[in-house]
């Protein structure tokens, strides 16, 4: 049996925005937060907010409160999906249909235009 590392914590919201689809964080005295996709796009949700929070409201909220947000899951592989209709923005090839992280996009220039 091997053993699992200490799990990372998150120091700023880019760190937390950088995460893909699917990963799972926690926050220290609070449940779970899951990457998924909601009608308003990609956002953080939990038990009893399933419109969920950005990535920036998360971080705010709990840092504030002095609350560390640790790293508990993160996919190994881009999520599989079915689709075939992804875009390119914020760096990822992401699935329009269903969010899916489908992992960089290697045509984006520095500034991210396409």
């Amino acid at each position: 049996q091997g053993v699992r590392p200490p799990a990372s914590e998150i120091t700023d919201q880019d760190e937390l925005r950088a995460l893909p689809y699917g990963s799972i964080v926690l926050p220290k005295h609070a449940s779970p937060w899951m990457l998924t996709t909601v009608p308003a796009g990609f956002r953080w949700v939990a038990e009893g907010i399933p419109d969920g929070w950005t990535a920036d409201r998360l971080f705010n909220h709990f840092t504030v409160m002095g609350c560390p947000i640790s790293v508990i899951h993160v996919p190994a592989e881009a999520a599989d999906c079915p689709h075939d209709s992804r875009s390119g923005a914020d760096g990822r090839w992401r699935c329009d249909q269903c969010g899916a992280d489908c992992g960089p996009n290697t045509y984006l220039t520095e500034d991210g235009a396409e």
